[in-house]
């Protein structure tokens, strides 16, 4: 078993069979291209593919941000199929306090080498909703990154018609953490 990321390039049957499961269990924001891959109007964009040996098992993307100078927006439509791995250890805090999971381990590495610039601003957004990835964001996973140092919350702004909480990554903490 081997995990890698790849930048998305077309819809494949991998991909394909990733949005199918995304739509079977209500995950609106992955279930199309258009809706996963909807911030592609962006100045800079990028979508990436998680894969365990050649299924994808999980998506996540980044793109720049008109809201704050010099600033980007990582794990946009993070979503990791657990089911489909055989590592799927976001499961306590303390789990992910350690980044002991494939999100930390390969999304928000990804998108800050992706992004390629130690002075920009980097965000990751989120909403209270009541229901399915985005409450865990919302209201676990970010208050746990929030903990170690690794995110800041600065605020609550409108944003693509909706009002999100937009959470700063202090990239040198997320490294030194990771080691």
């Amino acid at each position: 078993m081997a995990y890698s990321v790849e930048q998305f390039v077309q819809v494949d049957s991998a991909l394909q069979r990733f949005m199918d499961l995304a739509k079977q269990r209500g995950l609106e924001n992955n279930s199309s291209i258009d809706t996963l891959y909807g911030f592609r109007d962006e100045a800079k964009h990028v979508l990436f593919l998680l894969k365990q040996d050649d299924i994808v098992i999980g998506t996540f993307g980044a793109h720049s941000l008109d809201l704050f100078p010099n600033a980007y927006r990582i794990c946009v439509r993070a979503c990791v199929l657990t089911d489909q791995t055989v590592h799927n250890s976001l499961r306590t805090v303390n789990q992910i306090r350690n980044h002991s999971n494939l999100l930390a381990k390969y999304g928000l590495s990804s998108c800050i080498e992706w992004v390629n610039d130690p002075t920009a601003n980097l965000y990751i957004t989120t909403h209270p909703s009541h229901v399915g990835a985005m409450r865990l964001m919302h209201h676990i996973v970010l208050p746990a990154f929030e903990s170690t140092g690794m995110v800041t919350a600065v605020g609550e702004f409108d944003y693509r018609y909706t009002r999100q909480t937009f959470w700063k990554v202090d990239p040198v903490k997320y490294y030194e953490q990771v080691k």
